[in-house]
């Protein structure tokens, strides 16, 4: 067992009618949306007492946003 691992993602698109026949798409996609901070599992080795059992590598990446924009015809 070690520490629960979860995130938070969203996607977001809207269709834009221009033109009879054009659209445009617009799409914002958003990855770790609370830029919630969790830790990898602490190391169990009994060689080094000063690291044994600590919390202090991060399993996620930072939050990371994606704006796009597209025209169909």
């Amino acid at each position: 067992m070690g520490e629960p691992y979860w995130s938070l993602d969203g996607e977001v698109k809207k269709d834009i009618r221009i033109a009879e026949s054009a659209t445009f798409e617009f799409s914002f996609i958003a990855t770790n949306m609370l830029n919630h901070r969790q830790f990898e599992d602490p190391s169990m080795s009994l060689n080094s007492s000063s690291t044994w059992g600590v919390l202090n590598t991060q399993a996620n990446p930072p939050r990371q946003m994606e704006f796009g924009g597209r025209i169909d015809f």
